[in-house]
């Protein structure tokens, strides 16, 4: 017998109102993605964002900068 997904959780050291954000990046661009330095790669996996195009790569940029500049 499977335990419950509550148990799972649980067990896994996360509540089970806990939502653990994960960023995605599409094939389309994961060239793209992969040719930033490693820092950048991650700044943009931070964002909890799904990349599909290049459109939402350069977006992602665009707010990394714009959060630069406030800090």
């Amino acid at each position: 017998m499977l335990p419950s997904p509550r148990m799972v959780l649980c067990f896994l050291g996360h509540t089970c109102v806990e939502v653990i954000g994960m960023s995605t990046i599409s094939p389309c661009v994961r060239d793209q993605f992969q040719s930033m330095p490693p820092e950048l790669q991650q700044a943009v996996l931070a964002l909890d964002v799904k990349v599909e195009n290049l459109s939402d790569l350069m977006s992602c940029l665009e707010r990394i900068i714009a959060e630069g500049e406030t800090a």
